[in-house]
């Protein structure tokens, strides 16, 4: 890239998304229909177009069962969404937001959009920003790096200010919650560490509403808000209630015709939600963002009194009760120096700009948000996850271990990455599965295996027999349903983390074999409780069937098959 060329920002989020480049040495959002802020809504209309933004809010009267809020919370899953008669995944939907953004940049820049930074929540795992990766490139686009979202608007809020200092950026979106801790006490932005709930947000809080209106409802009329007319006017009413409560203390709700009664005569919605109501409503959603603030600074190794700056991100925390439970909780006054809805795309641009070569705000040291490891078996056989990048490890890293070959006779090693932070592997997410092949069947095997994290927290591994040199590489990315199946690998307990020096190290090597474990009553209840079930698709009970067959049969290696069925399946 060179100096001059246009790389714009993108804020991908739950409720609205924008894009934003650098004019003048500042962020310039377009404005798009209107407003800064585009809805992240999709539907279709009697022609079968497909509608981005506030023209499917409009259109989604009219048909409501083929309008889709908030995809971003399904980003990176395996489900299939049906939509205008065809199937999508996730991040297809979410592809056809940011050609939205795309398209409407580029008549107002005059520029051809083709490279762009996306933001995500600091807390997404390795599935979700590999799935905002490929919704990228499905755009068109040519995805830089994925930065952040408290992150981002750290970057907006240093551009827009001087003060030095610690902060405390606490991120409440609309389906989405991050809090980071930031040092800015030199030109240098360093993240200490970042905690958050990737489903916690002002959509939560638009639903308590609208429990609370069918509930009153039922009472007035009993009869239910079943029409998928009424529903959403539900929703839309419930929104609207959430944003006048930010100003006033009390909202009027009215919305005609949300359902009918028996005679079909319409039956109008007409209510008043008082602040100290909603405020009640949100309470405990709003306590488990303290305890998610309190696990940052632990994390940050910092108290409360060191926090010099308390910024605000997203737009649900226009509520006031966050300011309040805030600066009560922190002794600090939260400060909203720039807009929190926009703060997240203008560091996005400043970013984009900082990548062509410009020098914008200060530079940055982001994190990754979670620990990264490999299933491997202990001297003493028992399988666990060996982490190889703990969480709050400041990216880009490279972080290598050596391991050996635990049977003589196997001539192959399968790799299972993790992501998590505990010693268990099956109480992490199993990020994906590897393989070296056709290994020399010779004792004392050393396998390398090698994690390389780049800026935006993707994921790249790869696993070397140090005797051949034999080599493969793998990008992480998201997984479809798999079972677990233990790696042959075994730990040699020598670690080493750096960025990409040599050193020797002597290996212990370790001589044993696990035993077959045999078919034990309580796992042949576990077995017939989940054949019994009926919860299991037809391909699962089957293979569950046939395993419990082969052990109860004493068949080689069976019963430990069995076993790490019923772990997946239970």
């Amino acid at each position: 890239m060179t100096n001059g060329e246009t790389v714009f920002g993108i804020d991908l989020g739950t409720t609205n998304s924008s894009i934003a480049f650098i004019q003048n040495g500042k962020p310039f959002i377009c404005k798009i229909d209107g407003s800064y802020l585009v809805p992240s809504v999709l539907s279709t209309n009697g022609r079968r177009e497909i509608l981005v933004g506030q023209p499917a809010v409009n259109q989604s009267l009219l048909s409501p069962e083929q309008t889709i809020y908030h995809i971003k919370r399904k980003m990176g899953n395996e489900e299939v969404v049906v939509f205008n008669g065809e199937s999508f995944t996730p991040q297809m939907l979410s592809s056809l937001i940011l050609k939205r953004l795309k398209q409407a940049a580029e008549q107002i820049s005059g520029v051809e959009v083709k490279k762009v930074v996306i933001s995500v929540p600091a807390f997404f795992n390795e599935q979700q920003r590999q799935a905002t990766q490929e919704a990228g490139e499905l755009a068109g686009f040519e995805v830089l790096r994925l930065l952040n979202e408290p992150t981002s608007a750290a970057l907006s809020y240093a551009l827009s200010q001087s003060r030095r200092g610690l902060y405390l950026v606490y991120d409440l979106g609309g389906g989405t919650f991050d809090v980071s801790i930031v040092d800015l006490a030199s030109e240098v932005m360093e993240v200490r560490a970042s905690c958050g709930d990737t489903h916690l947000g002002g959509a939560d809080f638009d639903e308590l509403i609208v429990k609370w209106l069918e509930e009153k409802f039922a009472e007035k009329h009993n009869t239910l808000i079943s029409d998928a007319i009424g529903r959403i006017r539900l929703k839309r009413a419930a929104e609207k209630a959430k944003i006048r409560l930010s100003t006033e203390l009390r909202a009027e709700i009215m919305e005609e015709a949300v359902a009918h009664d028996s005679d079909g005569v319409a039956l109008h919605l007409q209510e008043t939600l008082t602040r100290p109501e909603f405020e009640h409503m949100i309470t405990l959603h709003l306590e488990k963002t303290l305890q998610s603030v309190n696990q940052a600074l632990k994390e940050a190794s910092c108290t409360k009194d060191d926090i010099d700056h308390v910024i605000f991100v997203g737009g649900a925390t226009h509520t006031p009760l966050v300011t309040q439970m805030l600066e009560e909780h922190l002794g600090v006054v939260p400060q909203a120096w720039i807009d929190p809805s926009t703060a997240v795309v203008e560091g996005t641009a400043i970013e984009a700009a900082n990548m062509t070569g410009q020098t914008l705000g200060s530079k940055m040291v982001d994190i990754t948000p979670h620990s990264l490891g490999v299933g491997v078996f202990s001297e003493y056989y028992e399988y666990r996850n060996h982490i190889l990048i703990h969480r709050n490890t400041p990216l880009p890293m490279v972080a290598s271990h050596v391991f050996y070959k635990m049977a003589a006779d196997a001539n192959r090693v399968e790799i299972e990455v993790f992501q998590g932070e505990f010693s268990n592997p099956s109480a992490n997410t199993l990020l994906g599965k590897f393989s070296l092949e056709n290994l020399e069947e010779t004792e004392n095997t050393e396998v390398l295996i090698k994690f390389t994290l780049d800026k935006s927290g993707l994921l790249r591994a790869s696993v070397e027999d140090l005797g051949t040199q034999k080599k493969v590489e793998k990008e992480i990315h998201r997984r479809k349903k798999e079972r677990t199946v233990h790696a042959n690998l075994a730990d040699l307990s020598m670690v080493r983390m750096q960025e990409e020096e040599d050193i020797s190290f002597e290996p212990t090597l370790l001589d044993g074999k696990i035993e077959e474990i045999s078919l034990s009553s309580e796992l042949e209840k576990r077995v017939e409780n989940l054949l019994g079930s009926g919860n299991l698709d037809r391909e699962d009970r089957g293979e569950l069937q046939r395993t419990y067959n082969q052990a109860k049969e004493g068949e080689d290696g069976a019963t430990e098959h069995l076993e790490e069925l019923v772990y997946y399946l239970d």
